[in-house]
């Protein structure tokens, strides 16, 4: 058997297994651990060891159930911007603000955010 049949036969049994085990009442929480088996939670400051040398960022977009190339990470830097949280908005908030896109096609952070008038040149 091929590899990637063998891990596709074996994707396939978690998969069967997890739905069973829903159906049965039986689902138990998935968590994210880190090599040395603290768990791991979305916004966790963290160190990647590798690549280069160490990248110290923020965890974003990791899912439980995937230990490889799961999530990203926001790198951070000395010279981040200090917001003030006063002039800041989630952004969530910031898209409701804008007008409705034109065409689902354009909706888009970027097409959104292009309908924002620029006033720094004013």
């Amino acid at each position: 058997m091929s590899e990637p049949t063998q891990v596709r036969k074996e994707a396939d049994a978690k998969l069967g297994n997890y739905i069973v085990n829903s159906l049965a009442g039986e689902r138990k929480e998935e968590k994210m651990h880190y090599a040395n088996g603290r768990e791991a939670k979305n916004g966790d400051k963290v160190v990647l060891l590798g690549y280069g040398g160490p990248t110290v960022g923020i965890l974003y977009d990791a899912a439980a159930g995937n230990d490889y190339c799961n999530g990203k990470i926001a790198v951070t830097k000395p010279n981040d911007p200090c917001p003030n949280l006063k002039e800041c908005l989630h952004v969530e908030d910031f898209l409701a603000l804008l007008p409705a896109p034109p065409n689902a096609a354009s909706d888009t952070l970027m097409a959104r955010s292009a309908l924002v008038a620029d006033i720094s040149k004013k």
